[in-house]
């Protein structure tokens, strides 16, 4: 299946390339029934649920940052300080600096009374896959991350569960 998107006025061909891969890897950890299954744009069927998202400025994680805001989450981005402004105007109503000492506390009481549908890791290694297997076990709300690497699978932590994009892929046969 081929992939388009269009290319941004400020940005060249050679650089918008990954736009259709970051659109199609956030998509299918946010939207696919075998991760976390959110609703669609143009829904809003997000409305009044939050979503953390790892890596919320890399190219994957940013994609994931614009379509869960446009399906109406509330987007709480985790990203270096130096990148909180471009999280943010992505449309993530908070950016947490991985980097902070108190950002995991931080996170999980800005969590507090919302309600959480889980968290997407657009980084997917063992040291973020834990860190958010803890914000979600303290933090009370659903317990189900969705990353992009395979084999993640084995790194679950206390009650939550975590799961990769590969299922959601699929694959076309071939027939003549």
């Amino acid at each position: 299946m081929p992939l388009i998107a269009n290319i941004p006025d400020n940005a060249s061909f050679t650089d918008a390339t990954v736009l259709p891969l970051g659109i199609q890897t956030a998509a299918s950890c946010l939207f696919h029934d075998s991760t976390l299954a959110l609703e669609m744009p143009p829904s809003q069927g997000g409305m009044g649920k939050t979503l953390l998202i790892w890596g919320a400025s890399s190219s994957v994680g940013s994609c994931g940052v614009q379509l869960a805001t446009i399906a109406g989450y509330e987007m709480f981005g985790v990203a270096s300080q130096k990148n909180h402004a471009l999280v943010k105007s992505l449309g993530a109503k908070q950016a947490f600096d991985y980097n902070d000492p108190n950002f995991l506390d931080d996170i999980v009481a800005a969590l507090e009374g919302k309600s959480s549908v889980g968290a997407f890791d657009a980084i997917s290694q063992e040291t973020t896959l834990h860190t958010i297997c803890e914000i979600l076990h303290q933090s009370g709300g659903k317990k189900l991350i969705t990353g992009i690497a395979p084999g993640i699978e084995s790194l679950m932590k206390h009650d939550v569960t975590i799961n990769n994009n590969f299922g959601s892929l699929g694959s076309r046969a071939i027939v003549d």
